[in-house]
C-alpha cells in the first residue's frame, strides 16, 4: 500500500513539475529559429536591435533581402539608425571571425551605401 501511495505521489509530482517547466520555457522567435550565428556577439547585434535590422531580412529571418532592397531600407532610415548600423558594421569589420557571411555581406552593402551618401 505504501509503495502504491509513493508511486502515485511521484507521478503527481512529475506531472505538476512538467507543466510548470512548460510554462517557464519561452517560445522561440523566428529570429532564434531560423538564424545561424557565428558568435554570441553577432547574435546580440541583431537581438538587441531587432526592429532596426528587420527591414534587411525576409519575414522569417532566414536570409537577407536583395542588395537593392537593403540599400533602399538603409537610405530610408533616420540618421541615428544609420549611424548605429554603421557602428555595428565597423565592429564586425574589426572582428570578422565573429561574424558570418550574411552579416559581412549586409555590412558590405551598407558600407557601399554609406560611402555614396
Amino acid at each position: 500500500m505504501k509503495r502504491t501511495l509513493i508511486a502515485a505521489a511521484s507521478i503527481v509530482a512529475f506531472a505538476v513539475s512538467g507543466s510548470a517547466f512548460a510554462q517557464g520555457t519561452p517560445a522561440m522567435s523566428e529570429l532564434d529559429r531560423n538564424a545561424t550565428w557565428q558568435s554570441d556577439e553577432e547574435r546580440m547585434m541583431y537581438e538587441n536591435d531587432r526592429e532596426r535590422y528587420a527591414p534587411f531580412f525576409n519575414d522569417d529571418w532566414s536570409q537577407y533581402r536583395s542588395d537593392d532592397e537593403v540599400r533602399t531600407a538603409f537610405e530610408a532610415m533616420g540618421a541615428e539608425d544609420q549611424a548605429s548600423v554603421r557602428a555595428a558594421c565597423e565592429r564586425a569589420a574589426m572582428n570578422p571571425g565573429s561574424y558570418g557571411t550574411v552579416t559581412n555581406g549586409l555590412c558590405g552593402v551598407v558600407g557601399e551605401t554609406a560611402s555614396t551618401n
